[in-house]
């Protein structure tokens, strides 16, 4: 599906989905236009990544919670209705830059936004 995206670099500290300071910065111009009246009838899939450090489950699991890190602080801040949100975690599979197993890879601790349209 070829659908506007933008990928965003968020600071996930290897092994966690806790959003640092820095991460929130970062989603602040992405929260002000979810929440903007030009989107406000569009709906988005928040997609979760992780590098290879660590089991295929145990990154799964991950990746699944960094998508909800994301949704749920848009949900919080900016009052983005999370119906209008889905959330999806890749893992491993899916990485900017191929990387061996148990190779730290920080930009593939990442999440990527897709507007699903209306």
């Amino acid at each position: 599906m070829d659908v506007p995206a933008v990928s965003i670099t968020v600071t996930f500290p290897s092994g966690s989905a806790d959003l640092t300071p820095g991460a929130e910065a970062v989603l602040l111009p992405l929260g002000r236009a979810l929440s903007s009246p030009d989107l406000s009838a569009d709906r988005f899939r928040i997609e979760g990544h992780t590098d290879r450090i660590g089991s295929r489950d145990m990154n799964q699991a991950l990746s699944e919670r960094r998508a909800e890190a994301v949704r749920d602080f848009l949900v919080r801040r900016y009052q983005v209705d999370a119906a209008r949100i889905e959330v999806v975690g890749w893992g491993e599979d899916d990485p900017l830059i191929p990387t061996a197993d148990e190779v730290a890879a920080a930009a593939n601790r990442r999440v990527q936004v897709l507007n699903l349209g209306r």
